[in-house]
């Protein structure tokens, strides 16, 4: 929620698995990207990401864990006052097999505490465990500096304390 910095933000929109802009970036923020995509997908949106990167350069991101995980049901996640309107974000999690959650998110706006309208979407997401995340990454050259449970910066402990694997690597030199 914090805005003060988004002067110094640039959103490329793309695909993250076909993306060529010709140039590289010392910090790339791929969040909220990577547990979206399966095993293929994520293999080409990494070696992407990392042809947009030079030695030294940071990626930060997220991966979904499956040990941490559990299911809910319309749980409030969010609130956000815009004059006489009331915005709601509500989750739903659930298990839908071979390492896959299904979520739905769902959006209301509310005036005088009256619903004026909803709107849900669902995907899936793929966990996987920080094991994993970490070999992934290190194919791609990517070694991990700093690893947390969220992005509020909560410590990382391990895959059953955490529903999310947030990280910062840093590409290794001679990889490119």
């Amino acid at each position: 929620d914090d805005t003060t910095r988004d002067a110094l933000l640039t959103l490329l929109p793309g695909d993250a698995q076909t993306l060529q802009l010709g140039r590289t970036f010392d910090v790339i923020a791929a969040c909220h990207l990577l547990y979206l995509l399966d095993d293929g997908a994520l293999s080409r949106a990494l070696a992407v990401l990392r042809a947009h990167m030079t030695t030294g350069s940071v990626l930060i991101g997220d991966f979904a864990l499956a040990e941490g995980r559990t299911a809910h049901t319309h749980a409030l996640a969010s609130t956000r006052q815009m004059g006489e309107v009331e915005y709601r974000k509500y989750t739903t999690s659930q298990p839908a097999g071979d390492g896959i959650w299904r979520v739905t998110w769902t959006f209301e706006a509310r005036r005088s505490g009256a619903v004026i309208e909803t709107i849900a979407e669902a995907f899936d997401v793929r966990v996987r465990d920080s094991a994993a995340c970490r070999a992934l990454l290190a194919a791609h050259g990517l070694s991990v500096e700093a690893e947390f449970g969220d992005y509020a910066g909560s410590p990382w402990r391990d895959d059953a304390q955490a529903g999310r694997y947030v990280f910062v690597a840093r590409l290794q030199p001679g990889v490119l």
